[in-house]
């Protein structure tokens, strides 16, 4: 529960760091309780992804209760990741656009300020008659170099690795073995930002530390990378993420050091910032391979997030955030 967690240090909670869940039998959703900001007295109450045949009446009943036991002046209840019908249903009944309240300054929505992005896989990679993979030029709407520009982000990081004679390895991640080197990478990741918004790296801690039961190991994926050479190990990605669907899969987590110090002063560096791209194409060949024909790589606070996504070829598809009134 990425969205309830109780790590993040806005919204801490000893008792159930994992987040909450609300489950009636005939409505289920996840439940958040966040200030905005570190410093801010008061918090707010988060329901995400409401579903069900009778969600619109479980989350009324539950905004109802809230206002009239819980909420205390200046707080709200917010309702996220909802489907444009939801969100009109909703509305009508008097709740309001996320732009009267909005959840940051720079990202109304947080990470659902621009839409998830879902990557047809067929559309970006292919394989050949010996089973190499090779990267597609996009067919759709923008500039020519726009469309190209995956297919050209990993040949860079090839051509990187070929001239540090390096390999890029990924391994499929175990908490208890790479955990610590995991935590690493995202916090780097994290230190690295200008200006973060959203997400912090504490939100994270549930999926670093989580292990799927047995019966459930074939629906979820996880792989830890390294840059190699000679005797150097480094680690420098950590990616997560689930099987939604027979063939769909879910991003939850990607992380890929783009200005590790180590490579930018004793490597030739040239290539080494498509390392991102580089990762995901090589996931998605992997993907394929596993029968996944489309992934979902989940929305962005920033535009240039939301363009990095759709250079890999993702078309769009917006979830919704509304205020209780």
């Amino acid at each position: 529960m990425l969205y309830t967690n109780g790590y993040n240090v806005r919204g801490r909670s000893t008792r159930y760091p994992n987040g909450l869940l609300y489950y009636d039998g005939s409505a289920v959703f996840g439940v958040a309780f966040y200030r905005k900001r570190i410093e801010d007295a008061i918090g707010h109450i988060i329901l995400v992804a409401p579903r069900g045949p009778a969600w619109l009446e479980s989350v009324t009943k539950f905004v109802s209760r809230m206002k009239n036991d819980v909420l205390l002046p200046g707080m709200h209840v917010y309702i996220r990741y909802l489907l444009r019908p939801q969100m009109e249903a909703l509305l009508a009944q008097g709740y309001l656009p996320i732009t009267e309240h909005p959840w940051h300054p720079l990202a109304h929505s947080e990470d659902e300020t621009y839409p998830h992005q879902l990557v047809s896989l067929e559309e970006i990679i292919e394989y050949d008659p010996s089973g190499e993979m090779h990267i597609k030029t996009l067919e759709d709407e923008g500039s020519r170099n726009f469309r190209r520009k995956a297919r050209k982000a990993y040949r860079r990081f090839e051509n990187f690795l070929a001239r540090n004679q390096a390999s890029l390895v990924l391994t499929p991640y175990e908490p208890e073995v790479h955990g610590v080197e995991a935590q690493e990478i995202v916090a780097k990741h994290f230190k690295s930002l200008r200006e973060p918004v959203g997400s912090t790296p504490e939100d994270y801690l549930g999926l670093l530390h989580f292990s799927p039961p047995s019966h459930a190991t074939d629906n979820f994926f996880a792989r830890i990378g390294y840059l190699q050479r000679h005797q150097q190990r480094l680690p420098l990605i950590w990616f997560t993420g689930e099987k939604i669907g027979q063939q769909t899969f879910a991003v939850y987590a990607s992380f890929a050091l783009r200005r590790e110090e180590e490579i930018l002063t004793s490597w030739h560096s040239t290539g080494y910032s498509a390392i991102t791209q580089y990762m995901y194409l090589k996931l998605f060949g992997e993907f394929w391979q596993h029968g996944i024909i489309e992934v979902n790589l989940g929305g962005s606070e920033t535009l240039s997030l939301d363009r990095f996504k759709r250079q890999l070829g993702a078309k769009p598809r917006q979830t919704y955030w509304v205020v209780a009134p």
